[in-house]
């Protein structure tokens, strides 16, 4: 059998052509018993389930979902371009990074009181006197300004988490930071010494953990 449209020769039982898809049982596309596929556009019979020619589904659901499935492998990258002007851009994002921005901020302020303190009790007069009465005072103190340096690193990357969520890039850095920045604030030593600065810290920290929530909650706002 000869296809009407592209001349070439087909298999006598061919429904459609190998090569151009045309239908060739005209008297089935006359009565309308024929599905056209939604990939190719070649014509199938009203009951075929998959394309004769390009093997897709012809059922308009599992294309569609496949067409999405494409689509998506494919989808490039979003920039921060993108997203300068788009309208799922809200405040909650920034709103996070920024109480993530403020609890790095009190940590550091804590570490620094916190070495400040050390350093002028370590010039004492009656220092020497107390290592010599208790000889682990000076590995006390060596393992607390070690504990402030890791702080100091915890609140290095909780920076850098607020800034990243009030840019709305790299999401999960941002959720690094955020917890980072919950940890720094909740491991402060001057809350055992000054009352006023345990209030301070509370409140900073329930903020730091709902800012994390906000940046959590905002994947689809952030460029990657």
């Amino acid at each position: 059998m000869d296809c009407p449209k592209c001349g070439v020769h087909n298999r006598d039982d061919a429904d459609v052509c190998k090569i151009c898809g045309q239908r060739l049982r005209n008297e089935e596309i006359a009565s309308g018993q024929v599905v056209r596929c939604p990939s190719c556009r070649a014509e199938n019979p009203s009951d075929r389930k998959i394309c004769s020619v390009c093997s897709k589904p012809l059922r308009m659901g599992a294309a569609k979902i496949e067409a999405q499935d494409e689509y998506d492998w494919k989808k490039p990258e979003r920039t921060y371009l993108d997203y300068a002007t788009s309208s799922s851009r809200t405040m909650t994002a920034g709103t996070g990074g920024a109480l993530i921005f403020l609890a790095a901020f009190v940590a550091l302020v804590d570490i620094v009181i916190t070495l400040m303190v050390t350093y002028d009790m370590t010039q004492l007069a009656d220092y020497r006197e107390l290592t010599r009465a208790y000889p682990t005072l000076e590995d006390a103190v060596a393992t607390m300004v070690a504990c402030q340096a890791m702080r100091m690193v915890f609140v290095v990357i909780a920076f850098m988490g607020g800034v990243l969520a009030m840019r709305r890039l790299r999401w999960g850095l941002a959720m690094v930071g955020g917890v980072f920045g919950v940890l720094a604030v909740m491991s402060s030593l001057l809350v055992l010494t000054m009352p006023f600065w345990l209030l301070v810290v509370f409140l900073v920290w329930c903020g730091a953990i709902i800012g994390t929530i906000m940046v959590g909650i905002s994947r689809r706002e952030f460029v990657i």
